[in-house]
């Protein structure tokens, strides 16, 4: 088991039988453990086809990298790739291989390992039976049913005369009907000039929104990377904190310790909950704060700081107040005004932090925005066929196919972003809080975590 379930211990079991939200382990994720979940639930959870759509995107259940996810529990596994990922951490032989031009050639030969194209295998490969089914009428059906029109027509004309004279005329009717509308079968076609038009229009609609997704996770990194710097400030500044006065007795001790633990309570606010149908389902996830609060604060601290009035809803904002409270008390034993104030400043910057994800978890792109894209962009596929027919011929589907991955695509990609906290590195961030703040202890000799507890 990796450092996480290491930290946890044998109560790790009991807490996620008592938790109503199950918490993802290495320890549950056995190899090909969610696979095997989704084949065996997938269609009585969701009906036949959606079941056959989890089907389509195993590839994408099975793929993700273990080590990962037992770095970073709270990740959304639907979401993340194996290998180079979002998710990670990048260092300077990960950046050496992202950049290098054997990329082009590694992407393509890995596209059925995709995230994205197992996600959106099930439309594409629909795009593209509707494509052969046109096709199918236009190059071989047409042909096949003028014919017989015109040889019903033929037949008909003989036998209306008999008819009409036997004074039946129902049955001759209704022949002749239905030869007259089979001899007019013509290909489907549409003019391609006015869907090009269309399709220009909606490629920028779908720039849009992926440029509006892309904004939202450079926003959250850019709040992340802040509370790593703003956590390593505020600990340099606790050297300031007076020491050897009653009245601030602890108070050094309490504020580092706060600092090791802001990001910690800043992943769990952001992981909340991700629940399933079936609460046995491997890919739902909550972050239990009070293990790792436990390891930083102490038992007894931590049962106290979780049980505070509001902690259940809003960790960060209860520990950003009971930060204040401490450097009130440092305030009143001597802490210079100056370093009081920059430290309230960190503080209050930590709770924007904490807000600022809240708004992009509570708020996403313009609902109506995402549904008007995804409409016109399957009106505009499901027409495609039409406008490509007269070209293409036989080659449509294949066209219909690639233009399809293309462009839902980047749909997906907008998606997957848009609510970027299940695919950032957030706990990796915070533990480097931790990491950070322990080591400044120890080079300041700030006494937050004595020698037992490095």
């Amino acid at each position: 088991m990796g450092k996480l379930g290491e930290l946890m211990g044998d109560s790790w079991d009991n807490a996620v039988k008592n938790n109503p939200i199950p918490v993802i382990t290495k320890k549950m994720r056995k190899p090909g453990e969610t696979a095997a979940y989704v084949r065996a639930q997938g269609s009585s959870l969701f009906g036949i086809a959606e079941g056959l759509g989890l089907q389509y995107r195993m590839g994408a259940y099975t793929q993700v990298d273990d080590d990962l996810l037992d770095e970073d529990p709270g990740l959304n596994q639907l979401l993340v790739s194996t290998g180079s990922s979002i998710s990670q951490l990048f260092t300077q032989d990960m950046w050496e291989r992202h950049r290098g031009v054997s990329r082009y050639w590694r992407h393509l030969a890995t596209i059925t390992k995709s995230t994205v194209f197992n996600r959106i295998v099930e439309p594409v490969l629909l795009i593209a039976a509707w494509a052969t089914f046109w096709c199918l009428w236009n190059g071989t059906l047409v042909p096949v049913v003028q014919a017989f029109g015109e040889a019903t027509l033929e037949a008909s004309s003989g036998v209306a005369i008999v008819e009409r004279i036997a004074g039946i005329t129902g049955g001759v009717k209704f022949t002749h009907a239905v030869a007259v509308l089979a001899s007019l079968a013509a290909p489907v076609c549409v003019p391609s000039t006015a869907h090009a038009l269309a399709g220009t229009a909606l490629g920028l609609v779908l720039v849009f929104r992926t440029n509006s997704a892309s904004a939202r996770l450079n926003e959250a990194r850019v709040l992340l990377g802040n509370m790593v710097r703003l956590v390593r400030d505020l600990t340099r500044l606790c050297q300031y904190i007076p020491e050897g006065d009653r009245r601030c007795e602890g108070v050094r001790r309490s504020v580092v310790r706060y600092a090791a633990a802001i990001g910690l309570a800043i992943e769990a606010h952001m992981r909340k909950g991700r629940t399933r149908v079936d609460p046995d389902d491997p890919t739902a996830f909550k972050v239990d704060p009070s293990r790792n609060l436990t390891r930083i604060f102490g038992e007894t601290e931590a049962k106290r700081i979780v049980n505070l009035p509001g902690a259940s809803h809003n960790l960060p904002m209860v520990m950003n107040a009971q930060a204040s409270k401490e450097l009130r008390r440092a305030l009143k034993a001597g802490m210079p005004h100056m370093i009081h104030r920059e430290c309230e400043e960190m503080v209050a910057e930590l709770g924007k932090i904490s807000g600022g994800a809240e708004r992009i978890i509570s708020t996403p792109i313009p609902l109506s925005y995402t549904r008007h894209t995804s409409r016109s962009l399957m009106i505009w596929l499901l027409t495609l066929p039409f406008a490509l027919w007269e070209t293409f011929h036989w080659a449509t589907v294949p066209a219909v196919f690639a233009l399809t991955y293309l462009t839902i695509g980047l749909d997906e990609i907008g998606i997957q972003i848009e609510e970027p906290f299940s695919v950032l590195p957030v706990k990796p961030l915070a533990d480097v809080c931790e990491r950070d703040v322990r080591a400044l202890d120890q080079l300041l000799e700030l006494g937050g975590f004595p020698e037992g507890d490095r």
